[in-house]
């Protein structure tokens, strides 16, 4: 039996433990290098971490610092109930030299030809089994009582860093659904009036660069007051849900389109300037025909005559948004007027 390394926190070990975690940027950078660790305090040949998930009864090795005869392979998934380290964890047996006397029905221990076994649960709450730390050794080998100390020190370095990721991700998570939230509308799910111009101002760019037109088209539906007078506002609020999703579905997957407020909505496209002209009046009358027609909503169908309909275009690099939507607004306004003159 092979005699156990010296395991204790001398100057050098701690120097390069200093030196993994503040090189670490992510968890890979910081397993890898404690891995190697392990290998020195341990004397064992293999050493890895795995993760687990209880849900599918799985466990896989993510990482693994391989020497000599023994081979764990990465991305390595086996069922749970089969590792060595749910043995390890249910009877509370996180080392030993004997694995073929007190483990001999593992499959996968008998398939290596593991001898000398070493696992450390990774929680990263109280409750929560993230993984396992361990090392492993096709001979049998002593392991010095420090060394244990020292792969448990190892394993909270690891959980805090899975924490210090998982905060990261969900804070990062956070801030892009306020920014969703703040650039989105909540009945709708369309674009709002601030995420409009911050869409717009990108389509612009694009639009410059390409050499082309942008068109705006302002949409004011036509009597929307009267349905909610009539119906209700749930009846209202279904039916502005609907006009959207008629937007949304109908146009081109780059067109631009908004909820600006109210009953109103805002569609933004690029032009071929060689058109230009007459994709004005066709995207209006395309707009008109999606706002047009019967609406199957939860409580009653009804039949709606069409929104009042402005369209503005102009060279990519000739108005800034808000003057181009003032445009389109004016245009809206006129056609309102004349709408009604009829």
């Amino acid at each position: 039996m092979s005699k156990p390394p010296a395991a204790h926190l001398d100057s050098t070990l701690i120097s390069q433990l200093a030196e993994a975690m503040i090189d670490a940027k992510n968890l890979e950078s910081l397993v890898r290098p404690l891995l190697a660790l392990l290998q020195s305090v341990t004397g064992l040949d293999s050493t890895f971490f795995t993760q687990i998930d209880l849900l599918a009864s799985t466990q896989t090795v993510m990482y693994a610092q391989n020497t000599h005869a023994l081979e764990i392979p990465e991305q390595l998934t086996t069922g749970w109930q089969d590792t060595l380290c749910h043995r390890a964890l249910s009877q509370h047996q996180f080392c030993t030299n004997q694995v073929a006397e007190i483990w001999g029905d593992s499959q996968a221990a008998h398939a290596l030809g593991i001898q000398t076994y070493l696992s450390e649960p990774v929680f990263i709450t109280p409750n929560t089994l993230f993984g396992t730390l361990c090392a492993a050794d096709t001979h049998k080998k002593t392991i010095h009582p420090e060394a244990m100390e020292i792969v448990k020190l190892f394993s909270q370095i690891i959980a805090r860093q899975i924490e210090r990721e998982q905060l990261i991700e969900l804070l990062q998570k956070q801030n892009t659904d306020l920014i969703h939230t703040a650039h989105h509308d909540a009945l709708t799910g369309l674009l709002n009036r601030r995420g409009l111009t911050v869409e717009l101002h990108r389509l612009q760019l694009t639009a410059r660069r390409l050499n082309t037109w942008v068109h705006i088209a302002f949409i004011d539906l036509d009597n929307f007051k009267k349905i909610n007078d009539l119906h209700g506002h749930r009846v209202g609020d279904e039916f502005l849900q609907q006009v959207a999703h008629r937007l949304k579905t109908s146009l081109r997957e780059n067109d631009l389109v908004a909820r600006y407020g109210g009953d109103e909505f805002v569609v933004a496209a690029i032009a071929n300037p060689a058109s230009a002209q007459d994709d004005c009046e066709q995207l209006r009358q395309r707009l008109f025909d999606i706002t047009q027609g019967d609406y199957i909503l939860s409580s009653l169908a009804l039949h709606y005559d069409g929104a009042s309909i402005g369209v503005a275009g102009c060279e990519a690099n000739t108005l800034a948004p808000q003057e181009l939507l003032n445009r389109a607004d004016s245009a809206m306004y006129q056609a309102k007027v004349t709408r009604k003159q009829k």
